[in-house]
């Protein structure tokens, strides 16, 4: 059975809110510049914690509009989560991620996804993350802290034979840092979004299939092409990206066993000319225009996302 995802995010709602956040910022910075020039430290920790709450509250707003606007069919999303909850979430992971030199990044993500989710409704059907922080914990170890090491182990000492006279292995120290940096960054998005769809649906489970070597090629190739042509063909690479990942979603049922799959069926063409103008717009009005911009990007990539039947 065929079934459509829909998004109807309202610009103009969006407008608002980011105006009453931008007050509330600009307020926030005046309250800074004034203990500043006071001296007063305990006024200078005031406004800048009144600037991450209105940060905070921005965020959890756009989370609900983004959420509620969502409906698969005539079906409609529901969040239900508190912004108590979702301060908590993130004042503690970031405190304990800091602490800890970043390895609690791992369940910090567990926890602020797990929120989203299980916070979730699709009329009456419930969603729930299964993800392991345990799990991304091994993720990063293997594709950032290991990859890390070794291209510091490589990198470091051509540096200082560089700069000793030995100038030619600078440019080899460079090419490994660099080629480090773009495979850690592919490594580590392929593993993330498997460990990221890993949700139940009702009676489904929701994954998706990812080669990683197939996928980092993927990548790189459509990283190349928005390189080479000067980032004209950015829009195209970020919709084709968008539709690979998409397209190796599925859900199955664990009842029956029977398998559905996503499959994105914008056209490119269409999704190009559409951001392009957009963004053009955006600039033109100095970007007071980029929150309906966003709406209709946002809206046009997610409805055109369509589940049905595995053939």
């Amino acid at each position: 059975m065929k079934q459509l995802l829909k998004s109807n995010i309202d610009g103009t709602v969006l407008f608002k809110k980011v105006i009453i956040y931008l007050i509330a910022a600009i307020l926030c910075f005046g309250l800074y510049i004034k203990f500043v020039m006071d001296d007063k430290m305990a006024g200078l920790i005031i406004s800048y914690l009144l600037f991450l709450v209105s940060l905070f509250v921005l965020q959890f707003q756009f989370i609900i509009m983004s959420i509620n606007a969502l409906a698969l069919d005539d079906e409609k999303f529901n969040f239900t989560g508190t912004f108590g909850e979702y301060i908590k979430i993130n004042v503690l992971g970031v405190v304990f991620t800091i602490l800890t030199l970043g390895i609690y990044s791992p369940w910090y993500s567990k926890k602020y996804i797990s929120y989203l989710v299980d916070n979730t409704f699709c009329g009456d059907k419930a969603l729930e993350f299964r993800g392991k922080a345990f799990k991304l914990f091994k993720y990063s170890i293997f594709t950032i802290f290991i990859p890390l090491v070794v291209i510091l182990v490589v990198f470091v000492p051509a540096m200082i034979s560089s700069l000793t006279g030995d100038v030619s292995r600078m440019g080899v120290a460079i090419t490994v840092y660099l080629l480090g940096l773009i495979y850690i960054m592919v490594a580590y998005t392929i593993v993330y979004y498997r460990w990221l769809i890993d949700v139940r649906f009702a009676n489904e489970d929701v994954s998706i299939e990812l080669s990683l070597a197939k996928t980092a090629g993927f990548l790189l190739f459509q990283g190349f092409l928005s390189i080479i042509t000067l980032g004209i063909y950015t829009y195209i690479a970020e919709i084709k990206i968008f539709r690979y990942f998409v397209d190796r979603i599925i859900l199955t049922n664990g009842d029956s066993g029977s398998v559905r799959e996503m499959k994105f069926v914008g056209k490119i063409s269409q999704g190009f000319w559409l951001f392009v103008g957009q963004t053009i717009l955006s600039i033109i009005t100095l970007f007071i225009y980029y929150p309906w911009a966003f709406a209709k990007m946002r809206n046009w990539i997610i409805s055109n996302i369509e589940i049905d039947d595995r053939i």
